[in-house]
């Protein structure tokens, strides 16, 4: 009834006076009426749209009354809208108006994203008030268009499709689900036709290998040919004969130390501050202030007996100690800390019992001299480290139960030019090792020292096929380690003024040196060096 009542109230609106009005009463969620009222609303993140109705297809200019600055949360279909102009801002609200775009009965304008945005009615008007646009507005908020997402998708041990149709049409669309483990190679593939209902559901089944990272990509193709993609991965709990991975992303307490402008909150001490406040979080994180501190118990699992424990860090910005079980056991500089690294902890955890870790991380203010670490106002210039991001955190972690006699490191050297592939690897005394080269699965070279490879299969410019080299390690005739590394094979040098990748000439993106740097410009110290 409220639907029909909306409906019958925009045409008369559109009959009397030329415009339509759609009140928030007639605002619609998941089919049905959201069951709104008043003339401003809340939507604290509600996803809700107006159904078109009763009016003549053709192009209007719409007007939307909201709180604060206009943001782009209105959207066509699944098409984003942009407001062009505004009224002054009013007791907290103003009215956005769009350009002209086509309208038809059956169309949705949607609001995504509102946050913590109020609403007022929507207009549809045939031509632009002159006194709305009083003020152009500065666009900053980008969303990609939403005709078709894939909200609340999960991928663990299966892929939990959720797909959300917007566009209202009323046509079938083809659907395209892959899923790689970590080198690429597809261990899973559905084609299939779907209605176009709002919400669409299935889960997806996949082999699982050794592999300890997988990817979903999704593809939708629309009646007209236009494809929407989205890719999701996944981080598994890996088993192998010799090597086994578990990932402590999760499950992890923090909590930041508040500034009071001394040393104690500005530099690493020997344990968290007393009555510090601990919250969940999951990694990778980031983390205000000058310092965090971040926890978490683990136990060791089963099949990684009689092998040696290494906890891997793949970043923790810009400065951190590590304990375990209450013990220090490693110190990261600002000069590793961007780097991935292992810290090995055999020898420093409980085999049988619960296990905890604890991190004191650093920020940004590592990277400062010590002479402003005591000043109250921080002048974030008079640094002794120069080429260093903004951004603090703790990045992905896991633990690995490695064999005692394993490969420590692998370095792959590829050259278009010589057609040759290099491996070195470091492995115990002893020991010895050998390398081939897999593709999709399957062998396209064994690797003796320097290697001709008359054909390699290349990554870039044009195809990025990924690589795996399977390192194997012997001893005494006997394989006690296989590592397997990741890579493309490419080269990359400058011939005169052509950069070549691959033997092709390319030419990248440019990027304008003032957009990172230059602050450095204003200090001579600096710009001096």
């Amino acid at each position: 009834m409220k639907k029909l009542l909306a409906a019958a109230a925009a045409l008369l609106s559109l009959i009397c006076t030329g415009t339509t009005h759609y009140p928030p009463s007639a605002l619609m969620s998941n089919g049905k009426n959201a069951g709104l009222s008043g003339d401003v609303v809340n939507l604290r993140n509600k996803e809700v749209y107006w159904k078109i109705e009763g009016i003549e297809e053709g192009k209007y200019s719409v007007r939307l009354t909201m709180s604060g600055l206009p943001e782009n949360i209105l959207y066509r279909n699944g098409m984003r809208l942009s407001f062009d102009s505004a009224s002054p801002t009013k007791n907290g609200m103003c009215t956005a108006q769009t350009d002209f775009i086509e309208l038809k009965n059956g169309d949705e304008l949607q609001i995504l994203f509102p946050n913590k945005h109020k609403v007022g009615a929507l207009t549809l008007e045939k031509q632009r008030l002159d006194f709305a646009p009083q003020k152009h507005i500065d666009i900053r908020f980008f969303r990609k268009d939403q005709r078709y997402t894939f909200e609340r998708t999960r991928f663990g041990e299966k892929l939990e499709l959720r797909l959300i149709n917007r566009t209202g049409g009323n046509q079938p669309v083809k659907l395209d689900v892959k899923i790689v483990d970590f080198f690429r190679i597809p261990v899973a593939e559905y084609h299939e036709t779907i209605r176009p209902d709002q919400v669409f559901r299935k889960a997806y089944n996949y082999k699982k290998g050794t592999s300890d990272q997988y990817r979903a990509i999704v593809k939708v193709t629309d009646p007209e040919g236009k494809t929407y993609e989205d890719v999701f991965p996944y981080l598994r709990d890996m088993t192998g004969k010799y090597r086994s991975k578990v990932w402590l992303n999760n499950d992890w307490l923090r909590a930041s130390v508040k500034d009071d402008y001394t040393l104690k909150t500005r530099t690493i001490q020997p344990q968290p501050p007393a009555g510090v406040k601990w919250q969940k979080v999951s990694l990778q994180t980031n983390f205000p202030n000058h310092i965090a501190w971040f926890k978490r118990e683990f136990k060791i699992p089963e099949n990684f007996a009689g092998k040696r424990w290494i906890l891997h860090f793949q970043r923790l910005m810009y400065e951190a100690d590590i304990f375990v079980n209450g013990k220090k056991v490693h110190h990261v500089g600002t000069d590793l800390s961007m780097n991935p690294f292992d810290v090995d902890i055999t020898d420093h955890i409980n085999r049988t019992g619960a296990n905890s870790i604890l991190l004191a991380v650093r920020g940004t203010i590592a990277s400062l001299n010590d002479s402003e670490l005591e000043k109250k106002n921080i002048n974030k210039q008079n640094r002794k480290i120069y080429a260093m991001t903004h951004t603090q955190g703790v990045g992905e972690i896991s633990l690995e139960g490695v064999p005692e006699n394993r490969i420590r490191y692998v370095k792959i050297t590829t050259s278009f030019r010589d057609k040759t592939i290099d491996v070195q690897a470091e492995i115990p005394k002893g020991t010895t090792v050998s390398h081939r080269v897999l593709h999709l699965g399957k062998e396209v070279l064994k690797i003796d020292g320097k290697t001709k490879w008359r054909y390699p299969v290349l990554w870039g410019p044009v195809n990025f096929p990924l690589l795996q080299l399977e390192s194997t390690l012997a001893k005494d005739g006997k394989t006690v380690d296989i590592l397997n590394t990741r890579f493309g094979f490419r080269e990359i040098w400058a011939d005169g003024m052509k950069m070549m990748w691959n033997g092709h000439e390319f030419r990248g993106p440019a990027r304008a040196f003032l957009s990172t740097w230059g602050w450095m410009l204003g200090n001579p110290s600096i710009s001096s060096r």
